[in-house]
């Protein structure tokens, strides 16, 4: 298997992930990872580099393309939207608020913030 693969996956879930230390929109949606007991972002990857034995030192790398491909996933929802609704787009839409922090994060991991 392509070492890739399982890297692209733990960024993905890193950014399912949110932990309030980093910039990621998804940390002020409710999501349950923030909830008491699980673990944080780093645990999570320190827990999996430890099982696994991958080196996870460009993760940041990975991290950064999680945030690109939610970014597109939303952006197809956010374009269905408005093909269903015959509207043009609203700047205050949340959809593409959401998109562009996404594009925000993406850009600060892809620097290691």
């Amino acid at each position: 298997m392509h070492a890739g693969r399982p890297l692209a996956a733990l960024g993905l879930l890193a950014v399912y992930s949110p932990d309030r230390h980093y910039d990621n929109p998804l940390a002020d949606m409710g999501v349950a990872s923030l909830a008491a007991g699980f673990p944080t972002r780093d645990e999570l990857l320190e827990r999996y580099a430890r099982r696994s034995g991958r080196d996870i030192t460009d993760i940041d790398y990975f991290i950064a393309l999680g945030y690109w491909k939610l970014a597109i996933i939303v952006q197809g929802v956010y374009a269905r939207t408005l093909a269903a609704r015959g509207d043009t787009p609203d700047p205050t839409d949340l959809l593409a608020q959401i998109i562009q922090a996404l594009a925000r994060a993406a850009d600060g991991a892809s620097r290691g913030n």
